[in-house]
């Protein structure tokens, strides 16, 4: 009780169960689900291979807590608990990976596809040499009822896990890049960002964290020595790229490396395993010049690690001129800083006043000329009424391919409106959007409804938006005004300008 009270006293507490105790537990299950496949020698150096060669150095263990660690947990205790059921075809693990998968699916919905290995493992005793399709229906006839009860419960977890994920109150995917209505706000799975996902010098993952080169390899390993293996491990990092590269917010100038991918890694050590394994059967010379290769991988991420925390290497704002300029240096030079981009606001949406943006005019609307006029105006003579009948005011609908051709670029939309009835019953919306095939994403909003806003007089709203490179240049971009109650709200004034860089960002 007092060692309690110690810890909460000086905040270790919070940390202690949500960092420090997960991030220990991941590291024994890591261990151990690895052992299930390969000799200690080979467990010990991919361990340190994966951990010290990685960003996971960064993300793991200098970063303080955050969902990916917890990942990093649960992921090797499913394949831990997938390597228990298949000893004897128990239900106790399959029951064990309730909780699990319900803590994986509230924090990330593409590390849900981890139940692929124990799916695929289901009917891992089939011949190596026929289909998945003639092993699983081999496997079906042999498995008898339990078995075939227990593949049910797989198939019926995962619908259950992607059922969750649905309800607002378990989960908010895509918060870090959008604000509004959680359902319009998830970002069509379509990896146009995938390329600089993978290699852009802003954060790309194999660019920070190249020994990843070494677990691709592994999978031409795994699929030699464990087919079913292989299968999950790869359809689960081509879900997890897929994802990644769909996110409009790829960049995460405030990390090393790109972050939503680090739990991968915990997945990613089965390959890595595999293929340490392999050096292990190859002549001294081969042996040893590929540790080498792996040791040079693990100093040059340790290094790169210490330039990220001391402030000298920037990935959120790196070229390859200033990544070239930064290799291996200890200070950033003023040389170093012209070559970097210009540092992106945080938050990302918010319009930064400097003197490298160009000011377009996009629409403005003073409503003296509308069929639905309205007495009350903040200029002129009248403005535009919004109700039941006439719920959306004009605004700008454009494909984005003909907005802008730079990745940051801002919109600003500013308007005076006037409403009557009190703050709370105002249900008016500005609203800027990107829409694919009519589904909007990065939808964000500002509620005329809050506490600033005060009846009987006009108040003025302002909201900035960073615009998204897009999933496709026809995706349509759109800013209006929105009443969705019954409440009239009047109005006026309305400007919408882009902001774009005058030179490369």
């Amino acid at each position: 009780m007092v060692m309690a009270l110690l810890l909460a006293r000086f905040d270790i507490l919070p940390d202690l169960i949500f960092w420090i105790l997960p991030l220990l537990a991941g590291l024994v299950l890591l261990w151990r689900s690895l052992s299930c496949y390969f000799k200690p020698c080979v467990v010990a150096v991919t361990v340190l291979l994966l951990l010290s060669g990685t960003n996971c150095t960064w993300q793991l263990f200098l970063a303080g807590p955050n969902a990916n660690a917890i990942l990093f947990t649960l992921l090797p205790a499913v394949i831990l608990l997938n390597q228990l059921w298949q000893r004897e075809r128990s239900w106790l693990p399959l029951l064990i990976l309730i909780p699990a998968m319900t803590a994986i699916a509230r924090i990330s919905a593409p590390a849900v596809f981890i139940l692929l290995v124990p799916a695929f493992s289901w009917f891992t005793d089939s011949d190596q040499n026929s289909s998945l399709t003639e092993q699983f229906r081999e496997a079906w006839k042999d498995a008898g009822t339990n078995g075939r009860w227990q593949l049910i419960f797989l198939g019926g977890l995962l619908i259950a896990c992607f059922s969750l994920r649905q309800f607002s109150w378990f989960t908010d995917a895509g918060s870090a890049f959008y604000y509004g209505d959680a359902v319009k706000a998830q970002f069509p799975v379509v990896p146009a960002n995938l390329s600089r996902v993978l290699l852009s010098f802003k954060n790309g993952w194999l660019v920070y964290s190249p020994l990843i080169l070494f677990s691709i390899a592994g999978f031409y390993f795994m699929a030699e020595k464990h087919r079913q293996l292989f299968s999950a491990v790869f359809l689960f990092l081509m879900v997890s790229l897929v994802w990644a590269g769909s996110n409009p917010a790829w960049c995460f100038p405030g990390s090393f490396g790109y972050p939503n991918l680090v739990e991968t890694c915990a997945v990613l050590s089965l390959p890595l395993g595999y293929f340490t394994e392999w050096i292990f059967t190859r002549s001294p010379k081969t042996r040893i010049a590929l540790l080498c290769l792996g040791l040079l991988l693990v100093t040059l991420n340790l290094f790169q690690t210490w330039q990220f925390s001391q402030k000298i290497l920037l990935p959120g704002r790196m070229t390859g001129a200033g990544y070239a300029a930064t290799f291996g240096r200890s200070a950033l030079t003023c040389r170093t800083v012209s070559l970097l981009e210009t540092d992106i606001p945080a938050p990302p949406d918010s319009l930064p006043d400097v003197a490298w943006l160009r000011r377009t005019k996009l629409a403005t609307y003073d409503f003296e000329k509308m069929q639905i006029p309205t007495q009350k105006a903040h200029s002129g003579n009248s403005g535009m009424l919004l109700n039941t009948h006439n719920v959306f005011s004009p605004g700008v609908t454009m494909p984005i391919g003909q907005l802008t051709d730079r990745d940051s670029s801002w919109v600003r939309a500013t308007g005076y409106f006037y409403f009557d009835c009190p703050a709370a019953a105002n249900k008016v919306f500005l609203v800027i959007t990107c829409v694919r095939k009519g589904v909007p994403y990065k939808y964000k909003v500002t509620d005329l409804s809050s506490g600033r806003f005060v009846p009987h007089r006009w108040n003025r709203v302002s909201m900035s938006y960073l615009v998204p490179f897009p999933v496709d240049p026809a995706d349509t971009f759109q800013v209006y005004f929105m009443n969705y109650g019954d409440q009239d709200c009047c109005i006026d004034d309305v400007e919408i300008l882009l902001f774009k860089p005058t030179r490369s960002l």
